[in-house]
């Protein structure tokens, strides 16, 4: 997996929540290994944010609308796999 904040090493976004959601069993399950690497990488770029697990079918869905009801901005879709 990875995870580029930007050659330039962007500021940290403040003013936006964004909410991950992310299959962990995606590619084998190098997904959910390289979650930490993703919280950091959301910790350094993200004022406010929320990594979200799906635990099956249909799951993502109801974090994306969770995730929107709670305020989030952005919603990314992270590991594939049908997410």
């Amino acid at each position: 997996m990875s995870i580029k904040v930007g050659a330039s090493q962007r500021k940290r976004n403040d003013s936006e929540r964004i909410a991950c959601i992310l299959n962990p069993n995606a590619q084998g399950g190098r997904a959910g290994r390289g979650a930490d690497r993703l919280r950091r990488a959301l910790d350094k770029t993200f004022g406010e944010w929320e990594l979200l697990l799906t635990e099956g079918p249909g799951h993502a869905s109801e974090l994306t609308q969770k995730a929107l009801d709670s305020g989030a901005k952005i919603v990314a879709a992270v590991g594939g796999d049908g997410t």
